[in-house]
């Protein structure tokens, strides 16, 4: 079981990778029907300031809120074709002896398949971000971006007593490089992740 559980944690925490920093917090409460996401950067700056970098971040949280597509397209659109995301899981699970621990570097091409695979077996709920600091370049060309951010997601798990839908709470601690592309488009270059997911029974 517990092989199980690691290869679910593999997937599950990957869907609050895609923006691991969160400006404009989601409901915590559940939200089966979010809104669309408007279409990001519309207005695509020449350099960044506190605002675009909020507004970038908004654009995300709405991604991921309103399904696997659109949260697929954000990360095509959005992510540095060099990305490097870096995540550090610690998990803990109801009744296992120690928490497990598992580090993870992606790149653009690994994140797209990640995030499709985790969909197949979890779905975000709910998302809620405190940005601790943003610190810009001088010509605005890039950005990097301190914050946590805590999360809820239902799984579904399956054991040798078969399938069973899990709660999964996590809580991050983000490091993260942006910068604008030659489009004017603002992307994700690296991203540092800690994570600690706490799965229990869903009631």
């Amino acid at each position: 079981m517990k092989s199980n559980y690691g290869k679910w944690l593999r997937s599950a925490a990957l869907a609050l990778l895609v923006a691991p920093a969160l400006i404009s917090a989601a409901s915590a409460q559940p939200q089966p029907d979010p809104v669309a996401p408007e279409p990001a950067q519309s207005a695509q700056p020449a350099a960044m300031d506190r605002a675009a970098v909020e507004k970038f971040y908004q654009s995300s949280v709405a991604a991921q809120l309103a399904g696997t597509e659109e949260t697929v397209e954000f990360i095509k659109k959005h992510a540095d074709e060099k990305l490097s995301a870096w995540m550090k899981i610690i998990s803990r699970v109801p009744g296992a002896p120690q928490a497990q621990t598992e580090e993870m570097t992606l790149d653009k091409r690994q994140l797209i398949l990640k995030t499709k695979e985790g969909a197949r077996t979890s779905r975000v709920q709910s998302l809620k971000t405190n940005l601790l600091a943003v610190k810009l370049s001088d010509d605005g060309k890039h950005a990097k971006v301190k914050n946590t951010s805590f999360g809820i997601s239902f799984v579904r798990v399956v054991s040798p007593e078969g399938a069973m839908l899990m709660k999964a709470e996590q809580s991050m601690l983000c490091d993260d490089e942006l910068n604008i592309s030659p489009a004017g488009l603002i992307r994700f270059e690296k991203s540092r992740c800690n994570v600690e997911v706490v799965l229990e029974p869903k009631n």
